[in-house]
């Protein structure tokens, strides 16, 4: 059986991706572009939580920083074996906001090292 959080995360991340392609539409004969970026793993306070639960729940990890316990989930997800930065982020935003992307709406854009291939 699937993990539920995983369940609510992967429904709600869907209903983003709908939401913004419905809001693109509506907003394109204004000559408004909508986009939406979804990230793969950044380090943040959540991330740490997750580790931590994780470390907590199974005793392979009991004896690993949350560091690497983050790095361990880095390289079983992420393709590119690295993670995502902020930079990363605020660089696809720089260039959805730019006139380079003028035509680029509805879209969902994965900054995630290839996480979503797998």
């Amino acid at each position: 059986m699937s993990n539920p959080i995983h369940l609510h995360y992967s429904a709600s991340k869907a209903a983003v991706i709908n939401y913004t392609q419905g809001i693109a539409r509506e907003m394109a004969p204004h000559n408004v572009n909508v986009n939406s970026i979804c990230p793969g793993i950044l380090w943040t306070s959540i991330w740490a939580t997750i580790a931590t639960r994780m470390k907590n729940r199974d005793p392979s990890l009991s004896d690993l920083e949350i560091n690497a316990i983050k790095d361990k989930s880095i390289s079983e997800r992420i393709p590119m074996n690295r993670e995502q930065t902020p930079e990363d982020i605020g660089k696809t935003v720089a260039f959805l906001a730019s006139e380079d992307a003028r035509n680029i709406t509805g879209q969902s854009i994965h900054v995630d090292g290839g996480s979503v291939m797998i």
